[in-house]
C-alpha cells in the first residue's frame, strides 16, 4: 500500500498516520473477508438464501454483524449440471464495531456471472464493492477525525475440483476507490480526499476429509493487495 499525503495544510506526518492506518485495516478486511467461491460449484443451481444478524458485547466493544448468504440462480442444463449451465449469484456482509475511543462501518458486496463448461469447473467474473468509514479520535490524536472509501473491483475468477476431495479457486481483480477524510486540531479543522488504483488476487486449495466423525477442510490461502493514491487535496477551514 502506498499514500502520498503531498503538501497537506493539515501537516503531512499527522495525515499520512491517520490514513495509512485506515488503508491497512480496509486491506486486511478485502484479505480475509470469507467469499467462498467453491460454493458456485453446484450441480443444479437453485435460488437459495439466507440472512444472519449477530450481536455481541465483548468488553467495552460493542460489535454489530450481518450477513447475506450466496444466493444463485441458475440457467441452462435441465439439471443444471450439464455444460453450458450458467449462474448469477450474489453475497454481502455488514459489520459495526463501537468502542469507547471510536466505532468502525464496514460492507462488502459480491456479485458474479458464473459458466460452468462442465460438473468439476467454473469460470466467471465477479464484481466487488465495499465501503468502510472510521472514526473516532484513536485515529490520529485529534478531535473528529474521520476517514471513509467507497470502492470497487472487478475480474476473472476459476473453480475447479481436482478430485473428489480437493477444490481450487483463483480470482484477479483490479479496481478504484474514492477516500476521503478529515480531523480538528486546536481551531482548525481540516479536510481532504484522495483516489487509489486497487489491485487484489487470491488463490486457495481446500481439501475435505472426515475424521472420527469430525469434517475437516485444511486450507493453503495465498492474498495480495495493493492499494496506491494519488496526491491528496486537503483544505483548512477555522472552527
Amino acid at each position: 500500500m502506498n499514500f502520498n499525503g503531498g503538501t497537506d495544510v493539515g501537516g503531512p506526518e499527522a495525515t499520512r498516520a491517520m490514513v495509512q492506518n485506515f488503508m491497512a485495516s480496509r486491506a486486511s478486511r478485502l484479505l480475509s473477508d470469507d467469499l467462498e467461491l467453491k460454493d458456485v460449484l453446484k450441480k443444479k443451481p437453485k435460488p437459495t438464501g439466507s440472512n444472519a444478524l449477530q450481536n455481541l458485547n465483548v468488553a467495552d466493544n460493542q460489535i454489530t454483524s450481518a450477513q447475506t448468504n450466496m444466493f444463485s440462480l441458475g440457467m441452462g442444463g435441465a439439471n443444471g449440471d450439464q455444460p453450458g449451465t450458467f449462474s448469477v449469484w450474489a453475497k454481502s456482509s455488514y459489520q459495526r464495531c463501537e468502542n469507547p475511543s471510536g466505532d468502525v462501518d464496514g460492507f462488502i458486496g459480491h456479485f458474479g456471472l458464473t459458466y460452468q463448461p462442465n460438473a468439476n469447473t467454473a469460470l466467471g467474473i465477479l464484481v466487488t464493492m465495499d465501503h468502510v468509514q472510521q472514526k473516532g479520535e484513536e485515529l490520529s490524536g485529534a478531535t473528529d477525525a474521520k476517514v471513509k472509501c467507497t470502492g470497487w473491483l472487478v475480474g476473472p475468477y476459476v473453480v475447479a475440483k481436482l478430485d473428489k476431495r480437493l477444490t481450487f479457486t483463483g480470482r484477479a481483480q483490479m479496481g478504484a476507490s474514492n477516500n476521503a477524510y478529515g480531523f480538528g486540531l486546536g481551531s482548525f479543522n481540516y479536510a481532504g480526499d484522495f483516489e487509489t488504483k486497487r489491485v487484489l488476487v487470491k488463490a486457495e486449495l481446500v481439501g475435505e476429509t472426515k475424521v472420527a466423525g469430525w469434517r475437516l477442510e485444511p486450507a493453503i490461502k495465498f492474498g495480495y493487495t495493493k492499494d496506491e493514491s494519488k496526491k491528496a487535496a486537503s483544505s483548512l477551514l477555522r472552527r
